[in-house]
């Protein structure tokens, strides 16, 4: 007739083994890819909240009155520190984390960035020129290298100078 019924239950037992294995496996590497995900998306989110505060910073020294950036040496030297931070956050982060970040682009955060800025603010730093008058000769070459250095981290985002179009690019 056939084997017996105890070599039966034997064989099953193992291919039983085989199979509880292989479902482990495939559970272990789900949860890796869910963990990884996870902390990929916290990151993430952590990212753009700390980069929208650094805009929502910048935007607070914009003239209320008439919606226009200010030419007050206190306020642009505000405005230009906090985009240079959002600048000097997303490098950070990104040398910090560049596992999770892998298939992430800076533009994009740079983009979010931007977007988040007064117009006012992308006009300012797109004309790249120091419109200030300054007595202090130190101070005025000073801001004048942060608003450079503005122009080049904002002139990564495929949405910079959107309402700029009038001015002559430098």
């Amino acid at each position: 007739m056939g084997q017996p019924l105890h070599i039966i239950c034997e064989q099953a037992s193992d291919h039983m083994g085989l199979l509880t294995n292989g479902i482990a496996f495939l559970a272990l590497v789900v949860a890796v890819l869910v963990g990884y995900h996870t902390i990929q998306l916290q990151i993430v989110a952590a990212i753009q909240s700390q980069l929208t505060n650094k805009a929502k910073e910048a935007n607070k020294y914009i003239v209320e009155k008439d919606q226009r950036f200010p030419m007050e040496t206190h306020n642009v030297s505000a405005i230009v520190s906090s985009i240079l931070h959002a600048g000097y956050i997303l490098d950070l982060q990104f040398s910090t984390y560049k596992f999770f970040l892998i298939k992430r682009k800076k533009q994009q955060f740079i983009d979010l960035f931007y977007l988040e800025l007064h117009t006012s603010v992308g006009e300012y730093i797109q004309r790249n020129q120091l419109e200030l008058v300054l007595n202090d000769t130190t101070l005025a070459s000073i801001i004048k290298e942060q608003l450079n250095d503005c122009h080049n981290f904002l002139k990564y985002s495929n949405l910079r100078f959107r309402y700029a179009s009038s001015y002559p690019k430098p």
